[in-house]
């Protein structure tokens, strides 16, 4: 579980600057050579719409290039989102149209997963920062996607994404789930998984959990990671508080300093 710490935190504001600068440096050459790509694909297609040829090796080339490119632009976005300031503007957020847009951009990518949805009728409505909740619940989809994939029972790949009403340290609220039948974490990545740049995936940036765990402490709740005794495999829990809790959190972090 994650909870305010002002050492950890100056340690990860630090590292959320030279991230920045980093993220910045790169991003201008991946433009610059998305579009020289661009123009690259437009030329050898006017020349093979005129020979009446293809090149089978220069069209995987340029394939390969495109999607190495694309990986490398994901990963930049992903670290300019850690970057920025875990700052929220509070809005009411619909859940169950949210997770269904939500499945459907996760079945777009891995199709053979079934992602069933389940939202309490007292939790179909919360306080929240629309556009971060919804970026921060597509990562933790798609990562529930893809461990689901390597289900060790070899059953069929399932996630459920819930949300359910709850009370926490005092605070009314909401609390969203999201369980895989996947292998499940690690001893190692459960004391692990919320530190910057920590991944157990061969590909992976390791900043999913702990931007993760940053937007939850700025929303004033909770995060924490377990194992899901309904699919046997991971289960993020994911505790925001109701407005009014969350606006008394806040001020009570800032009357402690």
């Amino acid at each position: 579980m994650t909870q305010p710490n002002p050492t950890r935190d100056a340690a990860l504001l630090a590292m959320a600057k030279w991230v920045s600068t980093i993220a910045d440096n790169i991003r201008n050459p991946i433009s610059g050579i998305g579009a020289a790509l661009n123009i690259l694909e437009q030329e050898l297609t006017i020349q093979k719409t005129a020979a009446s040829t293809t090149s089978p090796l220069i069209d995987d080339a340029l394939l390969r290039i495109r999607g190495r490119l694309t990986s490398l632009g994901e990963y930049v976005s992903e670290l300019i989102d850690f970057a920025k300031p875990a700052v929220i503007y509070l809005e009411s957020v619909q859940l169950a149209p949210l997770f269904q847009r939500l499945k459907l951009s996760a079945n777009t990518a891995l199709p053979t997963v079934h992602i069933e949805i389940a939202v309490d009728p007292d939790a179909g409505t919360i306080d929240a920062d629309n556009e971060r909740l919804r970026v921060m619940l597509k990562g933790l989809l798609r990562n529930a996607t893809e461990a689901a994939l390597n289900s060790p029972t070899k059953k069929a790949p399932k996630v459920i994404i819930s949300a359910v009403r709850d009370t926490q340290a005092g605070n009314t609220g909401v609390r969203l789930e999201i369980a895989d039948n996947g292998p499940g974490f690690s001893e190692l990545a459960e004391s692990q998984a919320f530190e910057p740049f920590f991944s157990t995936k061969e590909a992976g940036t390791g900043l999913g959990l702990a931007t993760a765990s940053k937007v939850a402490i700025a929303h004033g709740g909770l995060i924490k990671i377990s194992r899901s005794t309904k699919l046997g495999g991971a289960l993020v829990s994911l505790f925001l508080p109701d407005r009014e809790s969350n606006l008394k959190s806040n001020e009570l972090r800032l009357a402690r300093g």
